[in-house]
C-alpha cells in the first residue's frame, strides 16, 4: 500500500515538474519572441531614416526607385511622385507583421539626374540667405549651409557623393537631407529676401519673404527666376 502511494506521489511530482518545464519554456519562448519583435522592430524604425533620405532623393532627381529583395531581385519599381509614400508603406508593413522583408532600394539613375545634381551644386554654391532683423534690415548674406547649420558645401560629381552628402549629419544628429528638407517647414515665419550671387559677384533676387525649399535646391536657376515673375 506504501508502494502504491509513493509511486502515485512520484508520478504527480514527475507531473508536476513536467508541467513545470513547460510552462518555463513558453514563458522562456515568449520572451525570446517579445525580444527579437523588439528588436525587429527598433532594426525597422532605424532603416526607415536612411530609406526615406533615399526615397526623399528620387523623389527630388525625378528618378525611378527600385525595392529589392534580400536576394538582390527587384521586387517593384517606383515611379510616382510620391516614393517617400511607398518605402514608409513597405516599412510600416514589415512592422506591423505584414511583410517578412525589409527591403533595399536604388534609385536609378537616367540622363537627367547630372542635371538636377548640377542644380543642386550651383544653388548651393550661389543662393544666399538675408534675413531681416527686428528692425527691418537685412542681415549678411549667408549660402544655404552657414543659414541652417551644415558644413561648408563642397561640389558633389556623382549620385554615390550625393547619398553621402545627404546621409551626413550635424552636431545635434539630424541628417543633412531632413534639415533641408524643413527649411522652409514655417514659410510665414520667413522674413528676408533669397538671392543669386553669380561669380562676379552680382546679386539677383530670387525670392522675397519667402523660405528656399529643397526642391528649390533641385531647380534651375532660370526657372526659379521665372517663377518669381509669375509670382509677381
Amino acid at each position: 500500500m506504501d508502494s502504491e502511494i509513493r509511486l502515485t506521489e512520484k508520478k504527480k511530482l514527475k507531473i508536476i515538474i513536467i508541467i513545470s518545464f513547460v510552462m518555463a519554456l513558453l514563458f522562456s519562448s515568449m520572451d525570446i519572441a517579445e525580444y527579437l519583435n523588439d528588436r525587429r522592430i527598433n532594426r525597422a524604425e532605424k532603416y526607415r531614416v536612411e530609406a526615406g533620405i533615399i526615397a526623399m532623393l528620387a523623389d527630388l532627381l525625378r528618378a525611378d526607385l527600385e525595392c529589392i529583395d534580400k536576394r538582390g531581385k527587384v521586387h517593384d519599381v517606383y515611379t510616382d511622385n510620391d516614393k517617400s509614400y511607398a518605402v514608409e508603406r513597405d516599412i510600416s508593413d514589415y512592422i506591423y507583421g505584414q511583410s517578412r522583408i525589409l527591403y533595399r532600394y536604388k534609385i536609378v539613375e537616367d540622363e537627367n539626374t547630372q542635371k538636377f545634381i548640377d542644380f543642386f551644386n550651383d544653388n548651393m554654391k550661389h543662393l544666399r540667405v538675408c534675413k531681416r532683423d527686428k528692425n527691418g534690415k537685412l542681415t549678411s548674406p549667408q549660402t544655404i549651409s552657414e543659414a541652417e547649420g551644415l558644413e561648408e558645401f563642397k561640389e558633389v560629381n556623382s549620385l554615390d557623393e550625393l547619398i553621402k552628402y545627404m546621409h551626413k549629419t550635424t552636431e545635434d544628429g539630424k541628417y543633412y537631407l531632413y534639415v533641408l528638407k524643413y527649411m522652409d517647414y514655417d514659410d510665414s515665419e520667413f522674413k528676408g529676401k533669397i538671392i543669386y550671387e553669380n561669380e562676379d559677384g552680382t546679386e539677383k533676387t530670387v525670392f522675397e519673404d519667402r523660405a528656399i525649399s529643397i526642391w528649390d535646391l533641385f531647380t534651375n536657376r532660370d526657372y526659379l527666376y521665372e517663377a518669381v515673375k509669375v509670382v509677381k
